[in-house]
């Protein structure tokens, strides 16, 4: 199960749930939402629920209707149709086909079942649906081939052109996420310029380059300390079950011991404590809020121990002198 990480944001603060048990506010019992904010009943939505006051830039905007009560990623149904019920054939010359049947060479002949323009019914071939191998766009169903990392593979859209929002692509290091998904533009969702972001108060952001071949923006609060108001930081967080974050702006001194941060001088501002460097196999670099970033902060006979991330867990390690 994804392990989630809660930091302030811009608006209050940002809390980032995992279950609608974390949420509660002021004695009213909320849902965790598929973006990992919570949300609570609110008769002035036309969803009846709006986010809480800790949900960073989108707190007390309303919840579109069609998202309440989602629980994860929308998972894509297979568009192939079901098998015929009957397979009577009315014809009696070969060749000849009639509603409901398919075409026949010779009494004994059945080489079209294997065919990929017709079906069992005799209707066209539905084409391959969300997260099969393509070699073009005419493969899929959804008539979108996205050229991904290790292969191309049907999705739901090939840029943010072809969704309301987003068009979130194939991450090879999420099983969830094998195939390009329409997103909701929402923190933390990917973009490819700001118009892809559902909110005037966020912006499409460079987030992370893995390893050269994989580069990630996402709709975030802010790119710069600058775009935060007063005396915040403009610090990152990351959802290393998902492989999916943003930029945000939190106070400092207000990122709690096992948060994720940004390296260097404003994840270290950021930090409780301090802002420790790590490195996911040599892909990507991240940083940890901790006890320490160096071995300059632990005492003598002690060495920091730096953080270690397991996405298959959706963790990363604090920090410590040890």
């Amino acid at each position: 199960m994804a392990v989630l990480f809660a930091l302030p944001a811009c608006k209050d603060d940002a809390f980032f749930c995992t279950s609608d048990e974390q949420c509660t506010e002021g004695g009213a019992a909320g849902i965790c939402q598929a973006n990992e904010l919570c949300s609570f009943p609110d008769d002035d939505c036309p969803s009846g629920q709006a986010y809480g006051k800790y949900s960073g830039a989108l707190a007390g905007r309303c919840v579109a209707e069609e998202d309440v009560a989602s629980t994860g990623p929308d998972v894509p149904t297979s568009t192939e149709p079901s098998p015929p019920t009957s397979s009577t054939s009315t014809s009696s010359t070969p060749g000849e086909t009639s509603a409901g049947e398919t075409t026949s060479t010779g009494p004994d002949d059945d080489s079209t079942s294997g065919s990929s323009t017709t079906s069992e019914a005799g209707s066209a071939d539905p084409g391959l649906p969300d997260g099969s191998t393509c070699q073009e766009n005419d493969d899929c169903a959804s008539s979108f081939c996205y050229d991904a990392i290790l292969g191309s593979v049907c999705g739901e859209c090939l840029s943010d052109a072809d969704c309301e929002h987003g068009c979130t692509p194939p991450y090879p290091l999420d099983p969830s996420e094998l195939w390009s998904q329409c997103n909701d533009g929402e923190l933390g969702d990917s973009c490819q310029t700001s118009e892809a972001c559902s909110s005037p108060e966020l912006q499409c952001v460079s987030f992370a380059n893995v390893a050269g071949i994989l580069s990630i923006s996402t709709c975030s609060e802010c790119a710069t300390t600058e775009d935060c108001p007063g005396s915040m930081l403009c610090n990152e967080f990351f959802n290393a079950g998902e492989f999916r974050g943003a930029f945000a702006c939190v106070n400092p001194g207000s990122v709690f011991d096992g948060s994720f941060c940004t390296i260097g001088s404003v994840g270290e501002a950021a930090c409780i404590n301090h802002c420790a460097p790590g490195n996911y196999k040599g892909l990507f670099n991240f940083g940890v809020c901790g006890e320490c970033s160096s071995d300059a902060h632990c005492s003598d006979g002690e060495s920091c121990v730096l953080p270690e991330l397991d996405l298959e867990a959706g963790t990363a390690s604090t920090p410590y002198c040890g």
